[in-house]
């Protein structure tokens, strides 16, 4: 298991490389520094013909939404899109001093040897609040592009109502 969560996987569809990159782009908005509540599309960021730079537009707050890099490659059937999906690296450095913090703790003196432990257990709830929280948001970011890039139609920013209604 990787220390850093972080996911790659790809979508393979029957869809040209065009069509990848228009059913995203449709449902896919301008990235907003504050977001008051959830907009009509799934995504916020950028598409191109090449690839995208997104995240799924939440109505919550979850600090360990993964961030999706892909690119579009044509294929002899269809397409393939290859994701990669990580944390945004503010929170990555956050977690690197909180970590740092906790492992470099000195033990007062008079302690009992047990109170080592509580850097390790520090340690190991960071990790598993980062991975599960990161893990959640990653399987329902996947849902929604393989439900969007699968072989039917795709209305315009339609899928976001759908896709928070689960």
């Amino acid at each position: 298991m990787p220390l850093v969560p972080f996911e790659h996987f790809a979508i393979l569809t029957p869809l040209p490389a065009e069509e990848v990159a228009a059913r995203l782009a449709s449902q896919v908005e301008p990235r907003r520094w504050l977001r008051f509540r959830r907009g009509p599309c799934a995504f916020e960021g950028e598409v191109d013909a090449a690839g995208f730079r997104i995240q799924r537009i939440i109505g919550y707050r979850n600090s360990f939404l993964p961030r999706i890099r892909g690119v579009i490659s044509p294929t002899a059937t269809g397409s393939r899109v290859d994701c990669t999906l990580t944390l945004h690296p503010f929170v990555i450095a956050f977690m690197a001093v909180w970590f740092g913090a906790f492992m470099l703790t000195p033990t007062p003196p008079g302690q009992s040897p047990w109170f080592r432990l509580v850097p390790v257990a520090m340690l190991l709830f960071g990790w598993v609040l980062a991975t599960v929280h990161f893990a959640y948001e990653a399987r329902r970011a996947k849902e929604v592009l393989a439900e969007l890039l699968g072989p039917g139609e795709s209305g315009v920013c339609g899928l976001a109502r759908r896709a928070g209604a689960r």
